[in-house]
């Protein structure tokens, strides 16, 4: 090889041929329908029927009496089983006789609503109230078409929840923990947290042979404030698979094994 050749401009390597690279993107729809074949399946509440209508577990109630305090007449309205109970919530906040109770109606689904639920598929039952297609469609939705288990719905309605019968499997727990108050809350976490320890699904816990247990320690847990205020602002999820880490549950704890319920 000459000098000259030493100092020659060495070639660049000629460049690879071009890679082509082909990306396909596809997508699936996922039909949200109702699923069970004919109308859901609703929560067995002992044969209650509302007397304003619909499926819900609870009438509407109109209360007016004499304010015990300015002498005048005052207008409630109460949700509740019957009109002894809703008689019972205006005394309590503070209505005395004479007292005059009117059932009022509840309200039909709205055209939004009814549009919405057949566009899922919904099966309507006739005579179903605004609550009925909310629940309706929240179960289509939500995937929870399932009915409550027949012993929880029932314990659920005797305590007062209220809900439309209509309301799926998971989605009624939910109703219990946000309505529930005082020992009834109490007992319901005891209850948690005894199916946490011994296993085991929720439904009627009075069928229980250690549901006195339960119950006493629901009482206790609501006679403690700072107990109560632990189990404020808890989910149904909360319930399902309570923290064993938190106040509310080392006290429930201890207070199931004094009862001899763990």
């Amino acid at each position: 090889m000459g000098l000259f050749d030493l100092f020659k401009k060495k070639e660049k390597p000629a460049a690879p041929d071009p890679v082509t690279v082909t990306t396909e993107l596809r997508s699936s729809y996922v039909e949200v329908a109702q699923r069970t074949r004919g109308e859901l399946p609703m929560a067995d509440v002992g044969g209650y029927a509302s007397p304003s209508g619909g499926f819900v577990n609870f009438g509407r109630f109109k209360v007016v009496g004499v304010n015990a305090g300015t002498g005048r007449k005052n207008t409630k309205r109460y949700e509740a089983k019957d009109e002894e109970a809703a008689r019972a919530a205006a005394a309590a906040d503070g209505l005395s006789e004479p007292m005059t109770v009117e059932v009022e109606k509840l309200e039909d689904p709205t055209e939004q609503q009814m549009a919405y639920a057949l566009d899922l598929k919904a099966v309507i039952p006739a005579g179903a109230c605004k609550e009925d297609v909310s629940a309706i469609i929240s179960r289509i939705t939500d995937e929870d078409e399932a009915a409550p288990d027949p012993g929880l719905s029932l314990w659920a309605h005797d305590c007062g929840a209220r809900f439309s019968r209509f309301v799926g499997h998971d989605a009624l727990l939910g109703y219990m923990v946000h309505q529930l108050q005082g020992s009834d809350a109490g007992t319901l976490y005891a209850y948690a947290v005894f199916l946490q320890e011994k296993g085991g699904s929720f439904s009627d816990p009075r069928r229980l042979p250690v549901y006195d247990g339960l119950k006493r320690c629901g009482e206790a847990v609501a006679a403690d404030p700072a107990l109560m205020k632990s189990l404020e602002g808890r989910d149904a999820d909360d319930l399902r698979s309570p923290n064993r880490g938190t106040k509310v549950y080392k006290a429930t704890a201890e207070l199931l094994k004094a009862q001899q319920v763990l």
